[in-house]
């Protein structure tokens, strides 16, 4: 949500409340005619096979299916908790700040981005179970595959560290699966369904549950009759002129505004140190140790909801892994985390930090930029503060929200090139003058999920870069494939 320049929409609208509300730019507001008229066109836009029509009124009632609305409910709570709230205490303890180191990420594939994006493609319940992918690895502006590392006051010295393995094995079966819907008030077996054990109807018209069979065992819960944004319709609604697809093209007609609908009475959910209370009994009676997690939570704006992350902590680090917990009324929305247990790898060696500023330089491990450290450093912060600061004076400086697109620059030859003149190949030098040992969450190309230990080596200027720090000797770098 950024800085438009166009009315406040017309009317409530809770659920563009409830995002508003986890918005640092909340001060503003949303050019919802300008939205709504852009969706249109693309939905006017779109085609599809004139021998399956899909009416707009049966979509409605549908709702989609279960493994969609999972990761919808997941992607509800990313938004709520990516930008704001408060976190309250140490593991297991009580208070007003986070203690643990924060989260590592690697680029895999390339680059993190692209393999988180690659993640959520496969296992879309990962979403739920780990903030890693919350967490965009890139190169920022003026900063590519030329890049020299150079290093200032850190260690030569070599050492050791602990690294973990999550054991998915023991947890991803019928029963864990019955317990766990038990405790949420989910009766009924489970039958393994597409890989996955599975609890409820898969079509969305009820509560369902599913066990993943991933390095986690992800587990993801959701309830839509408890969802109090949703429509509460008994059945589809009767077909209304101009629905279904033009038998000439193919489009799919422009919908109507949507219709005032019945939303679930849930009653008031709990808020605040009680949501986080409720969410630590609830994942303990899940036979998760409550107290190897940090939390956060978020107002939803509204009574009828909260949302808790618990973000997993071990050896005093964020390992990635998260459990999200949504509340409505005196009962639970949504539920997604791991329920894989963490064993001892034991102790590994350690390359030094210089050896781990080298390690940038070298094709085999690259150079992976840790944005989660800038963020950290108070620069998006910064910039989030001047949107706000610049809502409230009214002002209409341009911060790269603006509706106002500046005008192309008029296109020029480029300058000719004279003979023997040297070629530009532009190279940036970085000096690395601090270093941070951590863990990382990495998944093995056989799909286990492990945890290594791993730098976070950063530049005077608050800019970051990750590498794993596990010496040589002890990855296998035997190719895949």
């Amino acid at each position: 949500m950024n800085d438009t320049t166009g009315p406040e929409p017309e009317g409530p609208d809770a659920a563009f409340d409830r995002l508003r509300a986890a918005d640092p730019a909340a001060g503003l507001a949303a050019d919802v005619d300008a939205l709504d008229a852009a969706v249109r066109q693309r939905i006017a836009a779109a085609t599809h096979d004139a021998t399956a029509p899909d009416e707009l009124s049966v979509a409605r009632a549908r709702r989609g299916r279960a493994a969609w609305l999972s990761v919808a409910a997941v992607a509800a709570g990313a938004l709520v908790f990516g930008s704001a709230g408060y976190a309250l205490g140490n593991a297991g303890g009580s208070g007003d700040s986070t203690t643990a180191g924060a989260v590592i990420t690697l680029g895999q594939q390339g680059s993190a981005e692209q393999g988180a994006a690659s993640d959520a493609a496969n296992a879309a319940p990962e979403m739920a179970t780990s903030d890693v992918g919350r967490s965009a690895l890139s190169y920022p502006s003026g900063y590519g595959s030329r890049t020299t590392f150079t290093s200032t006051g850190l260690s030569d010295a070599a050492g050791s560290a602990q690294a973990w393995a999550y054991d998915p094995a023991a947890a991803f079966n019928a029963a864990t699966a019955e317990r766990v819907a038990a405790a949420l008030g989910l009766a009924g077996s489970a039958a393994l369904v597409d890989g996955m054990w599975s609890i409820g109807p898969n079509d969305g018209t009820g509560p369902s549950l599913q066990l993943q069979p991933d390095g986690l065992a992800s587990v993801n819960f959701y309830d839509p009759t408890r969802d109090p944004y949703a429509c509460q319709a008994s059945g589809a609604e009767p077909a209304e002129e101009g629905d279904g697809t033009d038998p000439d093209n193919g489009a799919v007609p422009l919908p109507g505004p949507p219709k005032d609908c019945a939303t679930a009475e849930v009653g008031a959910a709990p808020q605040g140190d009680a949501a986080v209370a409720a969410a630590r009994d609830l994942l303990g009676s899940l036979g998760v140790d409550a107290d190897a997690f940090e939390y956060e939570t978020q107002d939803s704006g509204v009574v009828g909801a909260s949302y808790v992350s618990a973000y997993q902590v071990v050896d005093g680090e964020r390992t990635g892994a998260a459990w999200s917990v949504g509340f409505a009324g005196d009962g639970i929305q949504s539920l997604n985390g791991p329920l894989a247990a963490v064993t001892s790898l034991g102790s590994y060696d350690l390359v030094s930090e210089q050896e781990a500023v080298s390690r940038l330089s070298d094709p085999r491990f690259g150079a992976s930029y840790s944005y989660p450290m800038m963020y950290a450093s108070g620069i998006a912060d910064d910039a989030a503060s001047s949107v706000r600061e610049s809502a409230e004076l009214g002002a209409t400086t341009d911060l790269g929200t603006s509706t106002e697109v500046a005008p192309a620059p008029e296109p020029t030859l480029p300058p000719a090139v004279e003979p023997g003149s040297a070629f530009a190949w532009p190279v940036t030098e970085v000096t690395l003058t601090s270093a941070r040992l951590g863990l990382t969450m990495y998944t093995l190309p056989d799909g286990a999920s492990v945890l290594l230990p791993a730098y976070v080596l950063s530049s005077a200027d608050g800019q970051s870069w990750s590498v794993v720090a596990v010496a040589d000797s002890q990855l296998d770098f035997t190719p895949q494939g």
